[in-house]
């Protein structure tokens, strides 16, 4: 059923499956799930089938406590990153998943602040965490005053390039990794574009109308495969390399020319060599990143909680930060930059939800500097994928190829690509959970 701009969606008690996903037991298997080891992947659509009947069969057998509502508890533990996820985020992941249940109607009023908070039975501070979370996250806007209330927003690309960022930046991600992350998608496609192509002339034709529509030639190879999922790696690839020089967007059909006899020769490492060209030098020297943990416009025109949390972030992602710091308590935090006990706790969770601290109870807890891991990087991407149109099969093929290329590129140089692999967990990841959504608009 499709929703009228302006229509809220209706009011509901979650239901178990929504709440289930909270309990340890589903967190476990959602990070399972993410896990970018192949051995672990769903190839087909058949095996994707069996595996759901699995799910039904499991959850059957499972007793009716196990389940628990989100508003039972104030806080949810992890075991296998040994983490306690807070109520104000809880919250926030269970309103995005009733987004994507409704195809994510943007423009579309999810409810007032008053109505949320007695669905859920959580008081306001954690009503407002989670709205700051959903905000960072460029999943929802809250309007005030009349007509106002939580506004299912669009995501954008930078919902997914600015987790990424932050991941590759603790990972120390160079330009070589760049370099050989571009040099693997393109051998994919010279491989796709091979199976799909009979004449040369047919490959050139279209090569040349998408190349002037798209001005970069892996970002014209990468949509002539009719993969989103893959037209979606070269615009990170793009945003994480930053502006190029203007010789590299110019037109030449010698080049093209090539690219075409090498697609339909098979000669993929040729194709790679014409689309990326030589490696730059130093290869050596790190991403800039940085530019991404800072907000798109100024800084005074966000909330007070995201201008602390910015702050903050730029502490932690500094240089200097290799290793796990003490950041102080919310106190501390509070008088250090001025800014009230509410705000630091909304910007705790904000960076928390990142990735990037970790909240510790008791007499020597505090917040501490945390190293980004996949397994909750991944899932802030996936609400821009099922907006692209992304399908389980589309991701299943974009994974399962970025899998095979980067384990033929690392035998040859002997080098673990993080970009590469985080790009082919995150497709990994989505189709994972749009097959457990049961979304049809996402399974074919």
């Amino acid at each position: 059923m499709r929703i009228a701009d302006g229509q809220t969606i209706p009011f509901s008690k979650p239901k178990a499956a929504q709440t289930k996903a909270f309990t340890p037991t589903c967190v476990k298997a959602s990070i399972r799930r993410l896990d970018p080891d192949p051995g672990f992947r769903l190839n087909t659509l058949a095996s994707i089938e069996k595996s759901r009947l699995d799910l039904e069969i499991t959850a059957q057998s499972s007793p009716a406590s196990a389940v628990q509502d989100p508003s039972s508890a104030s806080e949810l533990h992890d075991q296998d990153l040994g983490r306690t996820r807070k109520l104000g985020l809880a919250v926030a992941l269970t309103i995005e998943r009733e987004f994507l249940s409704a195809g994510w109607p943007s423009g579309v009023m999810f409810g007032l602040q008053a109505e949320i908070q007695r669905r859920y039975k959580i008081g306001r501070w954690a009503m407002r965490e989670a709205v700051r979370i959903l905000e960072m996250r460029g999943s929802a806007d809250m309007r005030r005053g009349r007509g106002g209330g939580l506004m299912v927003a669009a995501p954008t690309l930078n919902n997914v390039v600015k987790p990424c960022a932050l991941y590759l930046l603790s990972q120390h991600v160079t330009h070589a990794h760049l370099y050989r992350t571009a040099r693997v998608v393109a051998e994919i496609t010279a491989e796709l574009l091979f199976q799909r192509f009979h004449t040369e002339a047919a490959l050139a034709v279209e090569l040349s109308a998408t190349f002037a529509e798209t001005r970069d030639l892996l970002s014209a190879l990468l949509k002539m495969t009719g993969n989103p999922a893959l037209s979606l790696v070269a615009s990170i690839l793009e945003a994480l390399a930053g502006p190029r020089p203007e010789i590299e967007t110019t037109f030449d059909p010698r080049r093209l020319a090539a690219i075409s006899r090498s697609v339909l020769a098979g000669e993929t490492a040729t194709v790679a060599d014409l689309v990326c060209g030589p490696a730059p030098e130093p290869t050596c020297r790190d991403l800039d990143l940085v530019r991404w943990i800072k907000p798109t416009g100024s800084l005074n025109a966000c909330r007070y909680s995201t201008q602390l949390a910015f702050k903050m972030l730029g502490e932690i992602m500094g240089p200097h930060q290799s290793q796990p710091t003490f950041l102080g308590s919310e106190w501390d935090i509070a008088h250090r930059y001025g800014f009230s006990l509410e705000s630091v706790r909304q910007a705790s969770r904000i960076l928390e939800d990142m990735g990037v601290i970790e909240c510790r109870l008791g007499r020597s807890g505090g917040l501490f500097t945390h190293k980004p891991v996949l397994a909750e990087i991944l899932p802030q991407t996936f609400a821009y994928l099922f907006h692209q149109d992304v399908t389980i099969a589309d991701a299943l093929l974009a994974a399962d190829k970025l899998d095979h290329g980067l384990s033929r590129a690392e035998q040859v140089d002997g080098l673990n690509n993080p970009l590469g692999r985080l790009l082919a967990a995150m497709f990994d990841g989505f189709a994972r959970q749009a097959h457990l959504e049961k979304n049809p608009a996402i399974v074919h």
